[in-house]
């Protein structure tokens, strides 16, 4: 018999009486912190109720009304126990000596465990129940026999915690732990919180804690002297799962109660009738007596016993048939249950088939679009298991995948139409459970869906119509894309328009495949189908692109067409930009900063071009001017900023080191010397007074002495007075030089500071001037070049309008006019030129024409780029 420690307190307390940190009870800083950790162990959690659901029972944890910011306090682990527990047995030196011995051995998986639940008393309150082993492994250089691993001891400690979701001093906390896991001085340790236990006393002091009958009868042999029964341990471990009640029974009960509500809707006052209704009522009765009636096995008898005394009951043929249609949908999604989550493809039939199930049921007379449905008929529950169970192959996965999308969709807009529901219904089944659906290619299929899906929408109401038309219209054609994008690009040329399958610029002497291939057609594609969805999900103005094709040729012609002008949009920006590049004027030293912002875009755009096509949406309208317009206004935004933070970076730097100034700082010369300097004053005129009095002068005032007295008095004062003075002297200047070494590093940290100032007002004022200078000319050379079609017309263009541009600014210089503004939207080359006084000819030659007397005001650039800095 082993002798066990009782620890009983508030959760404070014990938490204290385990060394477990303090943080484990503190508040949480907000309510959304609060919320966020429960919200996170909600779904891990094992629940335990015979009278709530655990739906119920997360409703009343998540509860904080009756807390505020001193006292709302969640650690993981506080609803069901393992917070004590688990922290309590893995932090004890236990722990580490069993997984070494373990680990040596090589059966380190299984040294520890636990069962943790959240449950409801009897009372009614949330509590936590939790019980945590350390297999007692034998220690060979302790010459401790070996024990076979399945009869080896697990010693354990239990918590019981109450009222869960009260302040934490408010929580009542019982912790029973084998010894093993305390210190020698927990051991000893005699107060009123602590207290001995017996392990053979251990069972009956749970269930008195623990408040609840049933809980405390289904405990009834787990505990084993101070071990566990491991396969007891085991079996409640397999019945407790996470984000279920025990037993999955909030499912199993649903089922049961559709079954028997749906027998008892359909009997009557009869003697026969009555008699079943009692059989009923009686099985529901021990559903909620018997702490086992859900447990796996022990319900899937009780479910068939319920089955077989109603299909045994003298009733109507078609009632029978409704029953047993009802019976074999409940029997596919117990299997849906009991099915892995990772095995979403047969959960996905089984309940499709679940549902094919209740809608022959409840359908009268089965619609032709529905057909289909009556196969199922004549299936038994193991025909349907064996067609989810059917291994597909991973293109046949993938197409059904995406044809779901188009299925989905169109239930989103169901509007009442029974026909469509069944047809959609109908289809989804077929894609998963047929191995030849697609037996006429992905795309043929998808088609025929699509137009019947279109037929079926033709039945709504006039208003409905037309939306659900274009949402069908544009999921079919992202899909389609989709499709595209996953298969070869010789497949692709089957589906691209001939118009579009040679590029418009020469490609010398390539192939039309190798033409094609000059496109990234997957990733464009790809693009266009993402943007075809949000365009049906947000109601964009693009859609009029889709809303003009009426055949699934033009569907696809749009799409290419939209994916390739985007494509070939974004080239041209890029090769303009190269041409803007490679002019004089922003090979100009003062133009380093605006052709870096230039190079920064254009690899940008190569990077959009080859890698992430749908990001390069907002470039399809947009002119290369006006690229340039908005490069120019936040270049000179981005480098102010980055002038701006520079300096401030170094002023951070340079007030960390900045020295402490002496306190007489700000004193004059005067200020700082007083004391010596008047000490020295004194001693000085004491000097004075003594040579004019041997010398007779002061005679007069009777201040005359003999003259050997005054002689001696004269030398001696002097001396004494002289040395005074001219120590004073000394120390001033000795106290200067302080003051001096002193004060350097202020006035060198104040020179910096200032340096760093003038150099950020400089650098400013720099790239003001450089944009503000370069502005109007790479705009009019971002028209020239947006104007002209051919490359050698853009050399030609850009060569001339970069000499009359050179030749107006000086114009411009020798009037002092202001420089252009930057415009809002640019205009044509021809009205740069005659604003500052110019006229140019068709063909691309100019005439330089005198400025005006009085030339054209106009506003500087910077007027504009400063006002959105």
């Amino acid at each position: 018999m082993t002798t066990f420690k009782k620890i009983s307190s508030n959760y404070v307390e014990v938490q204290k009486k385990l060394n477990l940190p303090s943080a484990f009870s503190m508040p949480q800083a907000s309510l959304e912190e609060y919320e966020e950790q429960i919200d996170k162990d909600l779904p891990r959690t094992s629940y335990l109720s015979f009278e709530h659901t655990a739906d119920e029972i997360k409703t009343n944890l998540q509860d904080s009304s009756h807390l505020n910011a001193e006292t709302r306090s969640y650690t993981q682990g506080n609803f069901d126990g393992g917070v004590l527990t688990d922290s309590g047995l893995k932090t004890s030196p236990k722990f580490l000596e069993t997984a070494t011995l373990a680990s040596a051995e090589g059966t380190a998986d299984d040294i520890c465990g636990s069962l943790r639940i959240a449950y409801v008393d009897d009372d009614g309150n949330n509590c936590a129940f939790a019980v945590s082993y350390i297999r007692n492994d034998p220690d060979p250089k302790k010459q401790e026999p070996f024990v076979p691993v399945e009869q080896r001891k697990r010693f354990f400690a239990v918590a019981i915690i109450k009222n869960t979701t009260a302040p934490p001093k408010e929580r009542e906390v019982c912790y029973i732990t084998h010894p093993t896991f305390l210190s020698e001085e927990q051991i000893q340790e005699k107060d009123k919180y602590t207290q001995d236990i017996e392990d053979n006393a251990i069972p009956e002091e749970i269930n008195k804690i623990l408040n609840s009958k049933k809980f405390a009868s289904l405990l009834n042999g787990l505990f084993n002297g101070n071990s566990l029964n491991m396969a007891y341990f085991k079996e409640l471990d397999a019945r407790l799962q996470q984000n279920q009640n025990i037993d999955n029974r909030d499912f199993k009960k649903a089922k049961l109660e559709e079954l028997v509500n749906f027998t008892k809707a359909n009997l009557n006052s009869s003697p026969e009738d009555q008699l079943l209704l009692e059989s009923l009522d009686e099985i529901m009765m021990q559903s909620s007596s018997d702490i086992n009636f859900y447990r796996t096995g022990d319900f899937e008898e009780h479910l068939e016993t319920v089955i077989e005394i109603i299909s045994k009951h003298d009733q109507d043929k078609t009632l029978l048939n409704k029953f047993t249609l009802t019976a074999n949908a409940v029997r596919l999604e117990l299997k849906v249950a009991e099915t892995d989550e990772k095995k979403p493809h047969i959960r996905q039939v089984l309940l499709a088939q679940a549902n094919i199930l209740r809608t022959l049921r409840d359908t009268p007379e089965i619609q032709p679009e529905a057909e289909f449905y009556t196969h199922y008929k004549t299936k038994t529950v193991e025909d349907m298991v064996e067609i989810a169970t059917f291994e597909q192959s991973n293109e046949h996965r993938q197409a059904s995948t995406m044809l779901n999308e188009l299925i989905r969709k169109a239930r989103d807009n169901l509007n009442g139409n029974e026909a469509l529901k069944l047809y959609l219904d109908a289809i989804e089944l077929r894609s998963l459970t047929e191995p030849d659906f697609y037996q006429n290619g992905f795309i043929k299929t998808l088609e025929t869906v699509y137009g019947t899906i279109d037929q079926y929408i033709g039945m709504t109401q006039q208003e409905q119509l037309e939306r659900q038309l274009l949402n069908n219209k544009l999921t079919f054609q992202a899909i389609v894309l989709d499709h595209f994008s996953k298969i070869s690009e010789e497949e692709i040329t089957k589906f691209a328009p001939p118009e579009l399958q040679s590029p418009q610029r020469d490609t010398g002497d390539l192939t039309p495949m190798q033409q094609l291939d000059h496109y990234p057609w997957r990733k464009w594609l790809k693009a266009e189908a993402t943007k075809i969805r949000f365009m049906r999900d947000h109601s964009q103005t693009e859609i009029v692109d889709y809303k003009k094709a009426t055949s699934n040729d033009e569907l696809h012609t749009t799409a290419f067409r939209r994916s390739k002008e985007l494509h070939d949009k974004l080239e041209s920006l890029e090769r303009q930009l190269q041409q803007l590049l490679d002019t004089k004027v922003l090979k100009q030293e003062k133009a380093a900063e605006l052709r870096e912002i230039l190079i920064e875009k254009q690899k940008n755009i190569q990077f959009l071009i080859k890698s992430s096509p749908d990001s390069a949406e907002k470039y399809r309208e947009m002119t290369f001017s006006s690229l340039i317009s908005n490069l120019l206004i936040d270049g000179l935004k981005s480098k102010t900023e980055e002038i701006t933070s520079i300096a401030k970076e170094n002023l951070k730097r340079l007030e960390k080191k900045k020295p402490i100034a002496p306190e007489n700082v700000d004193d004059n010369f005067w200020q700082r010397n007083r004391n010596a300097i008047l000490i020295g004053a004194f001693a000085l005129v004491t000097v004075i007074s003594l040579v004019l009095i041997i010398t007779g002068v002061l005679a007069p005032l009777g201040l005359a002495l003999e003259a050997g007295t005054a002689t001696i008095m004269a030398i001696s004062g002097a001396a004494g007075a002289g040395a005074i003075a001219l120590s004073a002297g000394v120390k001033t200047a000795y106290d200067e030089k302080k003051f001096s070494d002193a004060i350097a590093p202020i006035e060198r940290y104040k020179s910096n500071k200032a340096k760093i100032e003038s150099q950020f007002k400089v650098d400013i004022e720099t790239i003001k001037q450089n944009f503000s200078e370069l502005s109007p000319t790479v705009l009019q050379l971002s028209t020239s070049i947006e104007t002209s079609v051919e490359s050698e017309e853009i050399g030609i263009a850009v060569e001339n309008i970069e000499s009359i541009i050179e030749q107006a600014i000086e114009y411009s210089n020798e009037i002092d006019t202001q420089l252009i503004a930057l415009p809002e939207e640019l205009e044509h080359a021809k009205k740069f030129v005659s604003s500052i006084g110019m006229s140019g000819t068709t063909s691309g030659e100019v005439v330089i024409s005198k400025p005006k007397a009085e030339p054209t005001q106009v506003v500087d650039v910077t007027t504009i780029i400063e006002s959105k800095v």
